[in-house]
């Protein structure tokens, strides 16, 4: 299968990025800045990729618009000539004024928004008219996918919002765990709160992420111990929760978070978190029991006379009967 991509010089970027796409999905696409050689008749090569391609993208932008004259229209005038089929597509800005020749042919053609706010619904619907039966949001997911390592903050919180309609597809789970460990707390905060519709594949990778990444936010607690508490069916569940609790009695009783400080606040927040979330689960109630009062007798005097580390009793004495 081949894609012809005829646009102006302007949009270049992004019609290489495009292309990228297409090839992605195992569809050849003929660009004229890499498939014409230096000294070949340039019309003539561009009639003959024309007359061989299945499909050829009309790629209008404001760039388009703001143009006089571009060859791209001489380019759809030999796609209707030889009557290919052809996709209109608008990279940006409105509707463009068409010279004569070809707004009657193209007016009456279905036109797809290849804007970024529904570049992976759109580009995975003209997959769908050109190869029936296609992954139309597999496609649109992996659009995002691959977008998403080299995006900004808010371009990935845009990205992650779009991930919570497929959130039931296997292919989200290493897009959330990307941003589980991206370096804006925002973003971090944002895939957290995805895995709580994740269901069982949130609970295991949210398991598996507090075992191997002790120094997780405490703001991605909420929704990460909520997560765990929901779906309890994996055998890391248990074991996360006791090494969220672990790690940061440790930060507290050793001082590396102040006790009485907005941190250790936090701190103490997410380590009741996990006990009540533990004496809600009960099982296997032994082994909780027996970590639960193990933390009683080993924190130090100079915490316990702290107001966090009273709450954190109270919550430990709570759960215990419970169980």
């Amino acid at each position: 299968m081949l894609v012809f991509l005829s646009y102006v010089r302007e949009d270049s970027e992004t019609v290489l990025w495009l292309k990228k796409e297409f090839e992605q999905q195992h569809i050849d696409c003929f660009i004229d800045t890499d498939a014409i050689q230096p000294g070949e008749l340039w019309e003539a090569k561009i009639r003959s990729e024309i007359d061989r391609c299945d499909f050829f993208l009309a790629c209008f932008s404001e760039h388009y618009s703001s143009k006089r004259e571009t060859y791209m229209n001489r380019e759809i005038e030999i796609a209707l000539d030889g009557r290919r089929r052809i996709f209109p597509v608008l990279l940006s800005g409105g509707m463009p004024v068409l010279p004569d020749a070809l707004d009657s042919a193209l007016r009456m053609l279905n036109w797809t928004p290849l804007r970024w706010d529904s570049w992976h619904i759109n580009f995975g619907k003209l997959l769908t008219s050109m190869m029936p039966g296609s992954n139309v949001r597999g496609a649109g997911l992996a659009l995002l996918a691959r977008r998403f390592p080299t995006a900004g903050a808010q371009e990935k919180i845009e990205i992650l919002e779009k991930v919570r309609q497929m959130v039931d597809l296997p292919e989200v789970i290493p897009l959330v765990e990307q941003g589980l460990f991206d370096r804006s707390q925002e973003v971090r905060f944002h895939a957290a709160s995805l895995l709580i519709s994740m269901g069982e594949a949130g609970a295991e990778l949210t398991a598996r992420v507090l075992l191997e990444n002790q120094n997780a936010d405490d703001s991605m607690l909420v929704p990460m111990i909520s997560v765990l508490t929901m779906n309890t069916k994996s055998p890391l569940v248990v074991p996360a929760l006791i090494e969220v609790m672990r790690h940061r009695l440790s930060r507290l009783f050793d001082g590396y978070v102040d006790i009485n400080g907005m941190n250790g606040s936090n701190t103490g927040t997410a380590i009741m978190m996990a006990i009540m979330a533990l004496g809600q689960i009960g099982e296997p109630a032994d082994v909780i029991r027996e970590y639960l009062m193990s933390i009683q007798t080993d924190a130090p005097q100079t915490a316990k006379n702290s107001p966090v580390w009273q709450a954190i009793e109270q919550t430990l004495r709570d759960a215990l009967a419970k169980l």
